[in-house]
């Protein structure tokens, strides 16, 4: 008998995982990132990059913000590797400089997402206000840093300038809709956890 119920266990705990897995999104779930992206600075681009996410958001603030800062760390990862890449070809000594100084920045604004995606996942009822504030520091702390970034390149040779402008310009503006999902999480706080 001790056997069957062992088994049980386990159909249940797979299908129940099975189901978790196979959440599809539904036209309410888009809406709702539809909604919520229109309160940031691109909405557009703030949909486009989270809407095919719907199904793991499922109209939860906290798993929006998350999904967020995960996808813009991937941006600011792939955005790293470009540089590096570049550095290997293109430009001076001062571009070159430039593009080691900007990969660095990326590598901080990544470490301030993963630390804001860390927290996300620990927030508490009595702490919940201290930790959004952190998410809220640390990824207005990346979008510094992404600035500061393309900021080396002013006088520089104009096309590496250019193309980490316009590599890093979408970063930006990915991080900027990411933290203004936060602020809007932080100022409903009280509702939302």
């Amino acid at each position: 008998m001790a056997n069957s119920w062992w088994i049980i266990a386990l159909f249940i705990s797979a299908t129940t995982s099975a189901a978790a897995a196979s959440y599809a999104a539904t036209a309410e779930d888009y809406l709702y990132v539809n909604n919520a992206c229109a309160s940031t600075l691109y909405p557009s681009l703030c949909f486009s990059s989270l809407s095919s996410h719907a199904d793991r958001i499922r109209r939860n603030p906290r798993n929006l913000v998350g999904v967020a800062i995960s996808v813009t760390l991937s941006s600011v990862t792939d955005a790293a590797i470009y540089m590096l890449s570049m550095r290997h070809t293109s430009g001076g000594n001062a571009e070159k400089l430039a593009l080691s100084d900007c990969t660095k920045m990326l590598a901080d604004a990544a470490s301030q997402m993963r630390a804001s995606m860390k927290e996300l996942k620990a927030l508490k009822r009595e702490t919940l206000r201290w930790q959004l504030s952190n998410v809220q520091t640390w990824m207005s702390a990346a979008l510094t840093n992404e600035g500061t970034c393309t900021d080396g390149f002013d006088g520089l040779d104009e096309a590496v300038g250019g193309a980490v402008s316009g590599k890093i310009g979408c970063v930006t503006e990915m991080t900027s809709n990411a933290l203004a999902l936060a602020n809007y999480f932080a100022s409903q706080a009280k509702t939302q956890l």
